[in-house]
């Protein structure tokens, strides 16, 4: 009787998770919106799952999915130099705002200041140092900065899967500050994650009629195609598609965006 092949599992894997934190995002490799971990790790060769050799140095792992457990890897030696320029933006970003400016100047690029915040505030996350979140948080407060500081707020508690909270800080920055196209997003992109496809609609035409360039446009109406076809609105979605090609006819030349029209 012949005998059975053998089969030896081999490969690697993350060992040694420290500084474990989770939170909840949208994937940049699948798009799944739901649980994400954050930690540090290193990657071993294993047989049969059992650890042997390592294959790498330490790393931090961030954004990883759940689904698909892709995620962004940073060498454990980059981690300090990615928060010291998290704190950098921060501050950066937080003096325009005390001056009345939306945009900061970032090694020659104008960029935006509330979105760098929510941005920092994820990598502060990410990087599981809560400290920094804090500090950020009061920053905001004692420079007097409540739009900032709501958003931020409203960010941090989207990481944390708290959307009804989230969406009630949104809410309240709409009705401060009205003519914030940012505090807007944010509360659509809540309504998106909560599954309010129509509240989300209603706020992103809103915001269309608000933006200032072609670029912010289409970046909306993109959105809102994704709406309208999940909501099997093809009239709608068609609408969009045509207004996009019509400021950004280079679109056109976008096999995957065109066929999809």
């Amino acid at each position: 009787m012949k005998g059975h092949p053998m089969f030896i599992v081999f490969g690697s894997k993350m060992v040694g998770r420290k500084k474990h934190v989770r939170s909840w995002g949208r994937c940049h490799k699948c798009g799944t919106y739901g649980k994400q971990r954050h930690y540090t790790a290193r990657k071993w060769g294993h047989i049969y799952y059992i650890p042997i050799l390592p294959s790498g140095s330490q790393v931090r792992v961030i954004n990883e999915c759940r689904k698909c457990r892709n995620g962004i890897h940073i060498t454990a030696a980059d981690v300090p130099r990615t928060l010291e320029g998290a704190v950098r933006r921060s501050n950066a970003a937080i003096n325009a705002l005390v001056t009345g400016q939306e945009r900061y100047d970032d090694a020659g690029m104008q960029e935006p200041c509330i979105p760098t915040l929510t941005g920092v505030a994820r990598t502060f996350h990410a990087l599981a140092e809560p400290a920094y979140t804090q500090w950020l948080l009061t920053t905001l407060r004692e420079e007097d900065l409540p739009l900032a500081h709501a958003i931020v707020q409203g960010q941090i508690l989207e990481l944390n899967g708290d959307l009804d909270q989230a969406e009630t800080m949104y809410k309240q920055a709409v009705t401060d500050h009205p003519d914030s196209e940012f505090a807007r997003r944010s509360l659509a992109s809540a309504y998106i994650h909560g599954g309010d496809k129509a509240k989300a609609r209603d706020t992103l035409d809103t915001v269309l009629e608000m933006c200032k360039t072609p670029e912010d446009k289409v970046a909306i109406l993109r959105i809102l195609i994704g709406l309208n076809e999940d909501m099997k609105d093809y009239s709608e979605a068609c609408k969009c598609y045509d207004e996009c090609f019509e400021l950004s006819p280079r679109l056109t030349g976008e096999k995957k965006f065109a066929k999809a029209y």
